[in-house]
């Protein structure tokens, strides 16, 4: 690991280096963390390959405290991949009729915008839904998994499940509910609501899941909830005949109406 940046990341750093340990032992190449002010997003993951060989965690964010918590994410989720079978490492690709109705449904509704712009809301509503569906049930298998192995980072894990929260209630508030299409909205609404319902239960900070407390998101998310643990009991694990990740989207997907929209391959 590579972090000349401050003494609290060597701190934290150091905090994951069992988590780095295991990574490693079973990926047979280095894992490294290296600060990146420039970069776009908070943490990146970067494989590693033939040209080079070693998985690096890249983090633009050297003391913010939920910078070691999305730094511990990506590691495990690695980990995850990395003990998948090859056969189960399936990317979820979309279908052009779904993502065509999506569209044109969009443009209905947003008759104020230029062509253009309504055809972009369309496509930014198909691809933000199939990306939360992607990658919501792994984030809170591994937010379990941390919860259970790294109790260290629990005070960095209540701050970054807090920041989620607050910016998936300020979502609710945008007002944004009419430009979209009612399949998006309830899909959108029902997985914000299982995640801070999630949130609040591994944190014990009700107070998390308040904006939906009440309303047919709550109830729709507490079912999505059940469906994920009862399609996997291992947060961590793949195993040789199936994908407890898949399981879980397929089992949301069914629910939310949207299993149409995607294929595996």
């Amino acid at each position: 690991m590579t972090d000349p940046a401050t003494p609290d990341a060597a701190t934290w750093l150091s905090d994951l280096g069992d988590l780095f340990d295991r990574v490693e032992q079973v990926a047979g190449v280095p894992l490294q963390a290296l600060w990146v002010s420039e970069l776009e997003d908070q943490s990146i993951l970067l494989p590693a390959s033939d040209a080079d060989p070693v998985h690096r965690i890249l983090y633009r964010d050297n003391t913010h405290e939920t910078t070691p918590y999305l730094v511990a994410m990506e590691a495990v989720q690695l980990l995850r991949v990395l003990q998948a079978p090859g056969e189960q490492q399936l990317a979820m690709l979309p279908r052009r009729e779904a993502r065509e109705r999506v569209v044109s449904e969009a443009e209905r509704r947003n008759r104020d915008l230029s062509l253009a712009q309504q055809r972009q809301v369309g496509l930014n509503l198909y691809n933000t839904t199939l990306s939360q569906l992607r990658t919501v049930p792994p984030a809170m298998a591994v937010d379990h998994w941390l919860f259970e192995q790294l109790p260290q980072l629990r005070s960095r894990q209540d701050a970054f499940l807090r920041q989620q929260c607050q910016e998936l209630a300020e979502g609710l508030a945008l007002g944004m509910d009419r430009r979209m299409p009612p399949l998006v909205l309830q899909a959108n609404r029902a997985m914000d609501a299982a995640y801070a319902i999630h949130a609040a239960t591994l944190s014990g900070v009700p107070e998390f899941s308040l904006p939906y407390q009440g309303s047919a998101w709550e109830e729709l998310g507490t079912e999505l909830l059940q469906l994920a643990q009862a399609s996997t009991s291992d947060a961590a694990e793949a195993t040789e005949v199936s994908d407890p990740d898949r399981q879980v989207i397929d089992a949301w997907a069914e629910r939310l109406g949207i299993a149409r929209w995607y294929d595996w391959s």
